[in-house]
């Protein structure tokens, strides 16, 4: 299930629900595929923009990292081609909202981890780290 301090959102397509996880992996395939920065395709989604291929690109991303962070193996190896026709069928309008959910998140740092969990600390700005140094 989203949480949306996390930054999350839940797409529902075909009649399931999907769970979107923007973590830095996620957003940076993302830029990497669409060849456009986060900041590009937010701008996209508020301006009901977004390529329909983008549109897959993303939610199969943050699909797959959801699903890397939670264990489910069935949704780390989702394909965005699946998505696409999914996205297609439910029209792109539809989902149009709640990327642009996602992406104002991502580009305003609205990824917060949960308490206790790994933040991704950088290793050299840890103790540990800077005693080896």
């Amino acid at each position: 299930m989203a949480t949306s301090e996390r930054g999350e959102v839940t797409v529902t397509l075909d009649g399931a629900d999907y769970s979107l996880r923007p973590t830095f992996e996620a957003c940076s395939k993302i830029e990497e595929l669409t060849g456009k920065s986060l900041l590009e395709l937010a701008i996209a989604a508020q301006d009901n923009a977004l390529h329909l291929k983008e549109q897959a690109i993303i939610v199969t991303e943050c699909v797959r990292a959801y699903g890397k962070a939670e264990g489910i193996a069935s949704l780390i190896g989702v394909q965005a081609t699946k998505f696409g026709e999914l996205i297609f069928k439910a029209g792109v309008l539809g989902i149009t909202p709640r990327l642009e959910i996602l992406l104002a998140g991502a580009v305003t740092g609205g990824f917060n981890p949960e308490e206790g969990e790994d933040a991704g600390e950088p290793q050299a700005a840890t103790e540990e780290a800077n005693a080896v140094a």
